[in-house]
């Protein structure tokens, strides 16, 4: 079905085009999308499969043109220009570097034309194993539910024959959004590069959440056992207050991840109070 993209007059709505990509030097067909995704977005869950003017293209970096390459090149350098003058300048050379590997990109078009986020996936080392690179999304189509319904297309691709591994930091809302959302399990704890800063690294194996009871298991019915002290012979729970137990909660990572070689299976926030996160630990072999 393709939805009916009428534009929507609703009082107090501040979508302009000029908060499209923040320079109004914007086409008159992609506003009109804009607007109307963010409308029906507020209404309910959409899907790419729901708009004609999106489509979702896989391509290796050897096929595309300069043009494509370009386009590419500079919204994952927009993407991170906050960040220093000095990295801008070396993302964007280590970015061109990867253009002329045979990367995987997956990019999100409108109307076959205008790039609105890409996704690049490297073969790994081992046969079937795939890493995903960082989302990418345009200026004018961020906070708005697109980026987060492109990566569940493609991660509902590319996990039906591959295993895909991913990284973050665990105090990012990208993380709670692997583990209990994408279905991703946190398997190790380590420095990122030269920064120090942690990242768990993750693995999405739909095969091997097939095995895991607490995959199984309600979030109602994982907060609920674990209030009310029910130990489950399968897997452990345990509770943060992220406001005041961090060390806490990355000592818990380090020991149970990189020492006891277990899965971090769940991340459930509190919803009576949103410092507070449930986790669940498994070990790899447990049945369901």
């Amino acid at each position: 079905m393709v939805l009916n993209l009428a534009v929507q007059q609703r009082e107090g709505d501040d979508f302009s085009r000029e908060n499209v990509n923040g320079t109004g030097n914007v086409s008159p067909e992609l506003y009109l999308f804009m607007r109307n995704f963010k409308y029906l977005k507020s209404k309910g869950p959409v899907r790419i499969e729901d708009f004609g003017s999106l489509s979702v293209e896989a391509s290796n970096a050897g096929e595309m043109s300069d043009e494509e390459k370009k386009k590419l090149t500079d919204m994952h350098v927009e993407n991170r220009s906050h960040i220093s003058e000095e990295y801008t300048k070396d993302i964007r050379k280590t970015f061109e570097g990867l253009l002329n590997k045979d990367n995987l990109f997956y990019i999100l078009w409108f109307n076959k034309k205008d790039i609105l986020a890409f996704i690049r996936l490297q073969k790994d080392k081992r046969e079937g194993h795939k890493a995903i690179g960082s989302l990418n999304i345009a200026e004018g189509a961020k906070n708005l539910g697109m980026g987060s319904m492109f990566f569940e297309k493609v991660l509902s691709i590319e996990s039906k024959n591959s295993v895909l591994h991913s990284n973050t930091n665990p105090f990012y809302d990208f993380f709670k959004h692997h583990i209990e959302d994408y279905g991703f399990n946190a398997e190790e704890i380590a420095p990122y590069g030269d920064s120090g800063e942690m990242h768990v690294n993750m693995t999405l194996d739909k095969s091997e959440n097939e095995k895991l009871v607490s995959r199984h298991r309600t979030k109602t019915e994982i907060v609920q056992d674990f209030e009310n002290g029910v130990n489950m012979d399968e897997y452990e729970t345990y509770s943060f207050d992220l406001k005041k137990e961090k060390k806490e909660f990355l000592d818990l990572l380090k020991q149970k991840l990189n020492n006891e070689k277990k899965l971090l299976t769940r991340y459930i926030h509190s919803e009576e109070d949103p410092e507070k996160i449930y986790i669940v630990i498994e070990k790899k072999e447990a049945k369901k």
